[in-house]
């Protein structure tokens, strides 16, 4: 059962807080083995007295201590909280629009650090505005490779047939209109509330529709890009269009038979189907369910190496792209089952030059690794995971025991370990981060109050600083150290570098 913390303490100060009027701070806690996210609101009631709430995820589980020993001033905190069955003292300064100091347990000190937490700028339904300098254009292709057969049905005779959406940097042009967000939204109809369709229709893009590509410059690196399971791709609306915004072509594959449905240009849909029509094996076994999903996302990135064998294509002979695709500059990336396979297309496509996975996680590992000799073998490419924090299980699970989970943990920093370039894994710590955090979804909810909004609204905006810092790096020759130095201003941010023992 999951409990969530909420330490409440009061004291007259002459902080400068609205009444009523809270401010919120985002960030982390760490000590010696301890590490979660940290959370503070302080609000201003009538009276002056000002209230303070915290909020903890201690190893990923959300806490409720009682708040003692309280102390605050203008510049000064200090309470005492229990946390993870010990006591815990916490003490800080502010300074400006951050706070941070010391915890101290029994046993050891650490530190921790929250900055503020900025009210979401373009309110619930809105994606938020790019970052880069550059117009969008988006265009869409309905692309049939018939050398593949399509896994997913039963028909011998299927061949895989996938949409796909381009974001590029496009030329400026005055008050052009914008594309639809998800244009086959209505066929989500079943699957989507007539709520969400209708809310997804307000939906404004930041991409014009077919828009001249931007012919001055160098060439753009391209990224490939696959949804979680179950999600359609235009869903990431913001992370996709982030990144063309900043010079990359990006090409987001819509998979048949992954969301509710996917429309087609010649007006075909096709809709997820049920267990007994599928083409995959149904799993006997638990153990056989990983299996499977490897098969699954081999699938996905077979995906990956079609879409950019057709990119190729369209830069030697489509007028409205020839020579502006660097193919000698190319990413995967992919959130959840899309994540995997951004992993696993680097070992089985020597083209892709990097790789970044949002919080995928099978079983401990960001992608399938291949087996050399008996050794794993994380290929040759630089690869990123960023993922949210996991709540550590504090006794045995249901078929999976405390030493299985330490060692399924351990098996992903071995498998990052043995790819031969620079890896890095990032965790982001922030109470109720959700798997879907890493897409559109969250921010465009109406359901879901103001403090949880500017939550998720943050790790959408890290996550998109994350991926264009990372290819930036990789693809364009930039700084991989600016990711050091988010965590600055992103003390929830956990990463961690790897030193390569397969060469």
């Amino acid at each position: 059962m999951r409990t969530v913390l909420l330490c409440v303490f009061g004291v007259s100060l002459g902080m400068t807080y609205a009444a009523q009027e809270a401010e919120t701070w985002q960030g982390s806690f760490q000590s010696k083995d301890l590490w979660g996210g940290m959370e503070m609101e302080l609000t201003q009631g009538p009276g002056g007295e000002i209230s303070v709430r915290a909020r903890f995820t201690p190893q990923g589980h959300l806490e409720a201590p009682v708040a003692k020993e309280t102390r605050i001033s203008q510049n000064r905190i200090s309470f005492v909280a229990h946390i993870n069955g010990a006591d815990y003292r916490f003490e800080g300064t502010r300074k400006r629009d951050a706070w941070e100091g010391t915890v101290q347990g029994a046993a050891a000190t650490g530190t921790w650090n929250v900055t503020r937490l900025h009210p979401k700028e373009d309110g619930n339904g809105v994606l938020p505005t790019p970052s880069g300098p550059n117009a969008i254009g988006r265009v869409a292709f309905d692309w049939t490779d018939d050398s593949r057969p399509e896994l997913e049905t039963l028909d011998p005779q299927d061949h895989r047939r996938i949409m796909v959406y381009l974001f590029y940097p496009a030329q400026r042009s005055g008050q052009a209109e914008t594309t639809a967000y998800i244009p086959d939204v209505d066929e989500m109809r079943g699957e989507w509330s007539e709520q969400q369709i209708v809310a997804t229709r307000r939906v404004k893009t930041h991409s014009i529709a077919a828009a001249p590509c931007r012919r001055n410059g160098r060439p753009f690196p391209v990224v490939i890009f696959a949804p979680g399971g179950g999600q359609k791709a235009l869903s990431y609306t913001a992370i996709l269009e982030d990144l063309a915004s900043h010079g990359f072509v990006v090409a987001a594959i819509d998979p048949p038979y992954n969301a509710a449905s996917a429309r087609f240009s010649d007006g075909t849909v096709l809709r997820k189907l049920p267990p007994a029509k599928r083409g995959w094996e149904v799993p006997a076994t638990r153990d056989d369910m990983p299996r499977i999903y490897e098969q699954m996302v081999v699938h996905w990135a077979r995906d990956m190496s079609f879409v950019l064998d057709r990119l190729a294509d369209l830069n030697r002979s489509d007028s409205r792209f020839s020579g502006r695709f660097d193919l000698e500059k190319v990413g995967a990336m992919g959130h959840s089952r899309g994540g995997q396979a951004a992993g696993k297309v680097r070992l089985m496509d020597s083209r892709f030059d990097a790789g970044l996975n949002l919080d995928g996680n099978i079983r401990g590992r960001a992608f399938p690794p291949d087996s050399k000799a008996g050794a794993i073998d994380g290929g040759r490419t630089p690869f990123l995971w960023l993922e949210k924090q996991l709540p550590w299980p504090k006794k045995d699970l249901d078929g999976l025991t405390l030493e299985q989970f330490a060692d399924m943990w351990a098996n992903g920093d071995r498998l990052m370990q043995a790819i031969a370039s620079e890896s890095i894994r990032i965790q982001i710590a922030r109470p109720e981060i959700d798997h879907l955090d890493f897409g559109d979804t969250a921010i465009l909810s109406d359901s879901i109050n103001e403090q949880a909004l500017r939550g998720k609204e943050r790790t959408l905006t890290l996550t998109r600083l994350i991926v264009d810092t990372f290819f930036d790096s990789h693809l364009k020759g930039g700084d991989i150290r600016r990711l050091d130095r988010l965590a600055t201003t992103y003390p929830e941010i956990k990463l961690k570098r790897y030193t390569p023992t397969m060469k």
